[in-house]
C-alpha cells in the first residue's frame, strides 16, 4: 500500500487543484507532458526512479480527469443554452406562464417526495422560434404532483421553464450545482402540474426498464401488505423516500443515520463482503480451486 500512496495523493491533488486553480486543458497537458518527461530524463542519466517523479503525472491525470466536468465542453445545441441563468424567484427575467414544449427520453427511475415527481429527461426536441428544433443534454425535472406511471425508456412531451443549477452562495456551503455537473446535469426545470407531462412512447425492452419494472412490483407488494412502516422498508429496499412519514425523517435526520433510508455506497460496500466472504468460503472447500 505503501508505494501507491503518494500516486493516490497526488491524484487526488489534481482534482482539488483543478477546480481551486482553474486550470485549463493547455496547461494540463504541457504539466503531463513535463511530468513524464521528468522520470525520462532520471532513466537517461542513470538516476534511481523516486516516489516524485511517479506522483507528478498522476497530479497532471487528476487535473485531466476532472476538467470535463469542471469545463464540460457542451454541444451548440445543448438544451442549456435556451435556460435561464437563474431560477424563478431569485432575480431571473419573467418567464412564461408554463414554459416550453420539450421531449426527450427519461433516463431513470422517478424519484417522489413530498408531492412532488423528480425525473431525469434526455431531452431530444424543444419548440423555439415557432418550430421543433433538435437538442441534447440532461434536465432534471421536478413535477408538481405525482407523475407516476413513468419509467426509463419513455418517451415525454412537457411545458417546462428551464433554468441553470444554482447555490445560495453562503461561505462554505455544499456545491450542489457543482455536484450535477460531476453528474452531467447542467440545467433544471420545472413543470407546473401533472397534467402538463404526457408518454408518447412507450419504452422498449432493456435492462433499465426491467429493473425498473422489478422495483415498482416491489413497491406495490410492499404497499399491499399492509405493514405499519411501509414506508421505511420501501425506503430501505428500493431507496424510494417518498412514502416516509415526516415524524420518521425528523428521527433519523436528529440521530444521523438519514443515509440509512437510501440506497447508497454503504449499502452496496455490504452486499460486496457479504459475497467476498461467501465465495471465500465457498474457495477454501476446495483445494483444486485454491
Amino acid at each position: 500500500m505503501r508505494p501507491l500512496l503518494p500516486v493516490l495523493l497526488a491524484f487526488m491533488a489534481g482534482i482539488l487543484c483543478a477546480g481551486e486553480l482553474e486550470i485549463s486543458y493547455g496547461y494540463a497537458y504541457a504539466l503531463l507532458a513535463l511530468s513524464a518527461a521528468y522520470p525520462a530524463l532520471l532513466f537517461a542519466v542513470g538516476r534511481r526512479f523516486s516516489r516524485l517523479a511517479a506522483a507528478l503525472p498522476f497530479f497532471a491525470l487528476g487535473v485531466l480527469f476532472i476538467l470535463p466536468y469542471n469545463r464540460p465542453a457542451l454541444p451548440l445545441n445543448h438544451i442549456s443554452r435556451f435556460a435561464d441563468e437563474t431560477a424563478p424567484g431569485r432575480g431571473a427575467r419573467a418567464f412564461a406562464p408554463l414554459g416550453r414544449a420539450i421531449e426527450g427520453v427519461i433516463a431513470s427511475s422517478p424519484e417522489f417526495t413530498a408531492g412532488r415527481t423528480r425525473l431525469h429527461v434526455d431531452a431530444q426536441k424543444i419548440f423555439d422560434a415557432d418550430r421543433w428544433t433538435e437538442t441534447t443534454g440532461i434536465i432534471q425535472l421536478t413535477v408538481n404532483g405525482v407523475a407516476g406511471g413513468y419509467g426509463p425508456g419513455d418517451t415525454v412531451r412537457f411545458l417546462s421553464t428551464l433554468y441553470r443549477p444554482w447555490n445560495y452562495g453562503n461561505p462554505g456551503e455544499f456545491d450542489y450545482a457543482g455536484l450535477l455537473a460531476f453528474r452531467g446535469i447542467h440545467v433544471k426545470g420545472f413543470v407546473k402540474s401533472a397534467g402538463l407531462i404526457s408518454k408518447t412512447k412507450e419504452a422498449g425492452p432493456s435492462v433499465g426498464r426491467s429493473l425498473h419494472d422489478i422495483r415498482v412490483r416491489i413497491k406495490k407488494t410492499i404497499a399491499g401488505s399492509g405493514a405499519a412502516n411501509a414506508g421505511f422498508l420501501e425506503a430501505l429496499i428500493t431507496g424510494e423516500r417518498g412514502g416516509i412519514s415526516p415524524g420518521v425523517k425528523e428521527a433519523f435526520e436528529a440521530t444521523g443515520t438519514a443515509h440509512l433510508l437510501s440506497i447508497s455506497g454503504l449499502h452496496v460496500g455490504i452486499v460486496a463482503v457479504f459475497f467476498y466472504g461467501l465465495f471465500l468460503f465457498l474457495l477454501k472447500r476446495s483445494e483444486r480451486l485454491m
